[in-house]
Parts: C-alpha cells; structure tokens; sequence
C-alpha cells in the first residue's frame, strides 16, 4: 500500500529542493469565549458567520451547530425565535456548553425576554419541544421564555444538564412541559416558573437516575405536578406545587432513594385566593409514594395545604390524613406541616409575612439553592424564630419571604472617598461648582453587591470650602437625582470644615455626591456600617434620651471639659433604655460646644485603638452635632476623642442595635417632605417661632410596604435663615418634649443633621425650637419597621 505525503509535507519537501525558507504552520486561533444570536432587524445577523457582537448568527440553532465545550451562546431579546433548540454537542466538566436568554433591561424583574420554540412570530408550524438535549453532556439552559407542543424541555440519554431560570408557558395534550427521560443522570432543573396551563409539570420517567428538581414553581391546574417512575436517587426539593385538585407528587414505580423536603404543596384549587376545597372524588393527594419506591426515600419539612380535603399522604397504598399517622406508619414526615401556606395570589406568590413557611426550612436539604425561583436571597425575617436546620431562616416553597427590610452590619471606621487624596477618585482636585462624584461601593468592605433594600452609612465632611453651599448625597439613578431634589444633606459657609452623618441606598452599585456651590469643594467620607438583606442585627429605636454632658457631669465625675488629646469612656449599655447586653451598636446624637481651638471630635468602641476618621470637625467658639452609630466596647462603653483645645461634649442616645432586635430598614432615594418657606409639610410660609413646636408628617405611604407598621424614621433636618443660636428637638408626636436636641446653630448658620426618631402614634413627628425664628428643610431616607 503506498502512502502519499500530505499537502503540508509537500510544501516543506517542495521549500527545501528549491532552498527557500520553509513556511510556517500557521498559528492556532483561541475559540470566542462567547457566540452571538440576535434576529433584530438593526443587528445585522447571519447564519453564515461565526457569531460576533458585530454580526451575530439569526437562529439559536445557527450557534448549536457549531458551538464548543467552554462558550456560552447569548441570545438577544428580539422579535422570538420560532424554532426548535436541538443540543447534540457536549462540553466537559470544567467547560460546559450554555445556552442564556439575555434580558432586555438588566434593572427589570423580567428575565424572560428571550421566546423560544413556538412563538407565533413566524410561519405556523408543528415545534415538538422547544429545547432537546439529546446525548450530550455537560450543557446549561437559561434564562429563556419556552413554549412548544409536546414538551418545553426533553432532555433524553444525557448527562450533567443544568435547566435553570427559564419559564415554561402552555403545551399541548397531556404532555409535561419539561421532560427527562432514557438513560439520562444528573439532570437538575432549578428555579424554573411554569405557567398554569392545564398540562403537568415535570415527568421524570424511567431510566433517568440523580434528577434534581430544586426552587420551581408548578401550577398545574387538574394535572400532576411533578411525576417521577422508576428514576432512583430523585431529589424534590424547595419546590412549590400547586396541582388544582389532581396529585401534587407522585413516586411510581421503583423511584427509590428519593429526597422529598422543603417543599409546598398546595393540591386544592388554587385559582382564587383562598384556595378552595376540591369537589368529592377528586384525587388531590399532595405526596404520594408507592410500594416499590418507599426503600431509601426521606419525606421532611414539608408543608401540606390540608384545604384541598384529600388525604396529606399515600405511602406504599394506604392515605394518611395526619402528619402523627403517616410518621407512625413510616417514620418519615419529620417536621412536615399540616397548614396553610397562606399564598397571598393565586400564582404561587407572594407569600404572607405569617405564613409557616418562613424561616422554618431545613437549609442543608439536598438541592436546596442559596437564592428563590426567582434569584432572591434568603432572609432572616426577625420577628419570626428560627425554626429550621442549617442557616434556619430558609423558607420552604420555591418563593422567598422578603417583605422585609435591611439589618445593619457595623464595619471599623474606613475612608471610603477623599478628594484631596485621590481615595475614590483618580485625582486630588477639588470639586467643582455643580460637579458630582460617583463613588462606587457595593462589592466593597464587605458590602453586599445585591443592592436589594441595601443602603450604607456614611460619615461626610465638606473641607477647604470656596464659598458658601451645601452637599447632595444620594441614590444615583440614570444620572438623575430623586424626586427632582436636590437634598440638602450637608450645608457649610465660606472656609468652614463641617461633618454630617447620612444614610444613603445603593443603586447601580454607587453613592453620589453633588457640590451645589459657586466655589470648589473637597468631599472626605468614612464608611460606619451598611443595612442588607441578612444584616446582623436589628435596630431599636428610643426616645431621645441625654446620657452624656461633661458640663454638669452627666455620664462622666467631673464637670471639667475634655482637654486637647483628652479621651472620655461613656457607659452606653444599661442606660437611656439601651439593654445591658447584647448590643452592637448605639445611635447618639453628639454635640460638641465651647471649643477653644478648632479641633475635631473622634467616637470610637472602649477598648479599640483610635481611629484616624473623626465625626465632628469644630471652629473655636462653635456648638455642632452629629448623629453617630458606633460599636459597642469594652464592658458596654464608647470612647470620644478631642484633638485640639478644650471641648465639652453632650451625647443623646437614640437608638441601639442588636442581634435581637426586630426592626429593620426600608431605604428610600429620599424626598423633601418639609420646606417652611414654601409651606410643603405645614400650612403657612411662616418660619418656626421661638419656643413653638409644629407637627409634621414624613411618610408618603407610597413608600411604604403594605402590612408594615412603621415604628421610627431617618431624616435629614436643615435649619437656616436663624434669627438668634438655637436648638431644634426631633421626637414623636404626642410625646413630652425631651431634654435632648437634634440641631445646634449660631445666628444666621446653616446646618444640617440626621435624625433617627420614633414617630408618633398618628405616624407625626414634633419640631420644637428653642429661641429666635428658624426655616427648617426635612429630607427623608427611608422607615424602620418590624
């Protein structure tokens, strides 16, 4: 047999008869990380490219056709992709193959925009499933909105198949929507919406083996919703089933091994909220296990809606009603429910904030997910116990409880942004006259980056000031600050260094800051804390309450004021209703007055070394607060710093957080809900009179959850245009007025401060100032409620 020399061989032998250089392999290409499917009109696309940004490919089946282990296959919202999804080509273990809908605006809830499989935007045609996975291994779909006539997903004879994030719509006949059948193992299908559409849910069927079903949501009205026969080691977890009066689950056959836990089942008719009881003689049992699956398989922390009237349970052939007769007979059911789920809609969600399922789940269950059907995290809802295993403040069901607001986490003392240092920012020159700085801090010092109910807490000072102004700190949206504002957060006069503490969301991962002054600025803030989702502790709130004035010795021996580099420890536990134990942090309200030097104020946890931030930046001869949160010390106490001169110092508690305490925060993007000179919040233009109070109103109830009953407020107070030194005391209406005050001025001084105040009964607050007459701005952050 005789053997030719290939293309390549021939050119080297061809080079060296003819003593030219040989030529060079040319050099291996690396493979797009990512291909491109875009079928709108403007996208330029093409089925006979290779998929680019620049020119994508027009069908998802165009990039299955040539995709490899390692790249992802984006597909662009359009106008639908009227085929059928068929994925032969497998990846590897370290390189899947993913196939992802990409959302039309990343800010939206809808991660759906991508329609797939029939959907009549093209010629009618028969499209048996809308995705197939057929003998391949190692592949992800997500992120898809999925609709065909036999089944939205088959999955057939594959291995380490991830269906996750997608939404299954209408099929025909009595086919599942999503299908795993043959010789397939691994296959987990996860936080998957389905629609109601008279069709069941998933069908596990005979040879699959490892299924995982984990965080879906399954209303199927009349049929099954998930039906497992002969697929050993199948694991049902987190999931909500709602099968309208026929079998929520089914183990047939030889199904053994199988996990069942953590899930909700609602088998009566869902369509209404309440459900309603279903007719006599339907079969609406919610977990059935036959005979031949009942070996290995574990039944736990469920929660069965009993309303549907049909028994709870069928194992092994025999109904039990009872969670007492069905663990007698089974010794399985450990921790189930017997009780309704209270489903606020008639889709699966939302669930009530009394629901059983809250915080009652067993979070190290097999399958269970860090996030719900729908990505959002698990919450510790405070005023709920613990109740289950793990985290235990899982829920049970596909949907997440977080109609809840954000705890607070303290964090020591950083820098975050100085514009003189170039920290946050690329340069040391100072901020213009109308300028603002974005500075990004989600993903930082320990911020979440789930910017959900998340806010932070921040010290700012305006320093080396040109001309008189004020600062705006806010949400940034768009490059739109909210409600049309600006917020007066931080107000100052010519050459003056001035701090004011502010409570602030996080929106598009940043915090923004706009100098609203015809001179430059430099902007310093220091990070204190942050309120997230699953925060360490909750916050009280109190009455004002004066726990420390070194001018009559309250908190401390002596009435002597604190000298230059001078400490004092203040008792903050046991005191001002603050608990004697158990506690991160206090909320005081720190007044600095009488300082012979200019100076600044450090406040800091008993114990620690001090840090180089300071709260309270003070000219010779002047009175300021601020608000401060600081961690609790050593034996319960804070220590305040004075650097230069002598200062005395007054502190009012106003609040505490704690690992017990059940109130949590709602940010808001914040909105002027007081303004004397134009009569917003108040009846007249008229300033506020010596020794008068008004009451005022904070809260829109459009920024309000429905069902929270708010208990304290975060405002931003300014007071200007002052005709003599005064002070204003922020406390609830109908209250006594306190011997503590918010807001500390010199004639004719601008100055602004934050305030953390229970609200009165009628949801109102008190403004009380002391002498003189004073215009007042008040801007709203955002409620405490339980």
């Amino acid at each position: 047999m005789s053997h030719r020399p290939s293309a390549a061989l021939a050119a080297v032998a061809l080079a060296a008869a003819i003593g030219l250089p040989a030529l060079a392999a040319a050099p291996a290409t690396a493979a797009a990380t990512t291909l491109y499917v875009n079928n709108n009109t403007t996208a330029h696309c093409s089925d006979k490219g290779t998929g680019t940004a620049a020119q994508p490919y027009c069908t998802v089946s165009a990039a299955a056709a040539v995709v490899l282990p390692g790249q992802t296959v984006r597909i662009a919202p359009g106008q639908g992709y009227n085929e059928e999804l068929d994925i032969t080509r497998s990846g590897t273990a370290a390189a899947p193959i993913t196939f992802e809908g990409v959302q039309a605006d990343p800010d939206s809830d809808d991660n759906y925009a991508v329609s797939l499989g029939n959907t009549f935007t093209g010629p009618q045609q028969q499209i048996p499933y809308a995705v197939k996975v057929d003998g391949a291994q190692h592949i992800v779909v997500q992120g898809l909105s999925l609709m065909a006539d036999d089944a939205n997903v088959r999955v057939q004879n594959s291995s380490d198949v991830v269906i996750r994030n997608n939404s299954s719509m209408s099929v025909s006949g009595d086919s599942a929507q999503f299908q795993i059948a043959g010789t397939s193992s691994g296959v987990t299908v996860t936080q998957n919406q389905f629609q109601d559409a008279g069709a069941l849910g998933i069908d596990v069927a005979a040879g699959a083996t490892g299924t995982v079903l984990s965080s879906n949501l399954i209303p199927t009205s009349g049929k099954n919703s998930i039906t497992v026969t002969d697929a050993p080691g199948t694991v049902v977890t987190g999931n909500t089933l709602m099968s309208g009066c026929a079998p929520a689950l089914v183990l047939a056959g030889a199904s053994t091994g199988a996990t069942v836990e953590n899930n909700v089942i609602e088998a009566a008719q869902y369509e209404s909220a309440p459900a309603q009881p279903c007719p006599a003689g339907s079969k609406d049992t919610g977990i059935t296990v036959a005979a031949g699956s009942t070996s290995g398989t574990k039944v736990a922390y469920n929660d069965i809606d009993p309303k549907s009237g049909g028994p709870a349970y069928s194992w092994a052939g025999t109904s039990y009603s009872t969670v007492a007769a069905f663990a007698a007979a089974s010794h399985q059911g450990s921790h189930d429910l017997l009780a309704d789920p209270l489903i606020a809609g008639d889709n699966g969600y939302p669930l009530s904030r009394t629901s059983p399922v809250v915080d009652s789940a067993d979070a190290n269950a097999p399958g269970e997910t860090a996030t719900d059907v729908i990505g959002d995290p698990r919450v510790n809802v405070r005023t709920v116990p613990n109740t289950g295993t793990g985290s235990g403040f899982y829920d049970r069901g596909a949907q997440e409880f977080t109609g809840v607001g954000s705890s607070f986490t303290t964090v020591a003392p950083v820098r975050v942004l100085d514009t003189r240092a170039a920290i946050g920012v690329k340069t040391t020159v100072p901020v213009a006259p109308g300028a603002t700085v974005t500075l990004p801090l989600a993903g930082t010092h320990g911020i979440p980056t789930d910017t959900a109910n998340l806010g932070v807490v921040l010290n700012v000072t305006a320093a080396d000031t040109k001309a008189a102004g004020h600062l705006s700190v806010y949400s940034q949206y768009d490059g739109i600050q909210p409600g049309g504002l600006p917020l007066s957060t931080l107000n100052w006069s010519k050459g003056q260094v001035i701090a004011s503490l502010v409570t602030v969301p996080i929106s598009q991962n940043s915090v923004s800051f706009t100098n609203h002054s015809t001179g430059t600025v430099s902007i310093v803030a220091d990070l204190s804390g942050y309120y997230a989702m699953n925060g360490d502790s909750g916050f009280s709130s109190l009455p004002p309450t004066r726990i420390l004035d070194t001018r009559s010795a309250k908190g401390v021996s002596t009435r002597t004021p604190v000298p230059a580099g001078g400490t004092v420890s203040l008792k903050v536990t046991g005191v001002g209703g603050v608990p004697a134990s158990n506690v991160t942090a206090v909320v005081l309200n720190v007044t600095a007055t009488g300082p012979t030097a200019s100076t600044y104020v450090s406040v800091y946890p008993a114990g620690q070394s001090r840090p180089t931030v300071s709260n309270l930046n003070l000219s010779a001869g002047q009175t300021l607060p601020n608000q401060v949160i600081v961690p609790v010390g050593t034996g319960g106490k804070v220590t305040f710093y004075n650097h230069s001169g002598s200062v005395h110092l007054v502190a009012d508690v106003a609040g505490y957080y704690s690992p017990n305490a059940v109130q949590t925060f709602h940010p808001s993007d914040g909105y002027n809900f007081l303004d004397t000179r134009t009569a917003l919040g108040v009846p007249t233009t008229t300033p506020l009179g010596a020794g008068k109070s008004i009451a005022v109103a904070p809260l829109d109830s459009v920024y309000v959850n429905q069902g929270d009953k708010v208990s304290s407020v975060v405002l931003n107070m300014t007071a200007f245009q002052s005709t003599a030194a005064s002070f204003l005391s922020v406390y609830p209406h109908g209250t006594a007025l306190p011997t503590a005050s918010n807001l500390n001025w010199a004639r004719g001084q601008a100055v602004s401060n934050q305030v953390m105040v229970p609200v009165g009964s009628d949801g109102k607050l008190s403004l009380y100032n002391h002498t003189g007459t004073v215009e007042l701005i008040g801007d709203y952050a955002g409620y405490f409620a339980p």
